[in-house]
């Protein structure tokens, strides 16, 4: 099942590269991927046969 699941999400970034441009679908996706490393407060590292990513989020510093 996360097979078919994972092949089907493939398919949407792909679309959505076409769609948008690889520019923009990159940008969307980045963004995405460090909003969820800020969420979870830690460093994302992803790694494949194809190649590695690793997300480290900025500290947000607040101003009152």
């Amino acid at each position: 099942m996360n097979e078919q699941k994972n092949r089907v999400f493939c398919e949407q970034m792909a679309a959505a590269t076409v769609e948008l441009g690889t520019q923009e679908a990159l940008s969307c996706m980045a963004r995405y991927m460090i909003a969820i490393a800020h969420v979870q407060g830690i460093s994302l590292q992803f790694e494949c046969d194809l190649g590695s990513l690793e997300i480290q989020p900025n500290e947000i510093l607040i101003k009152h």
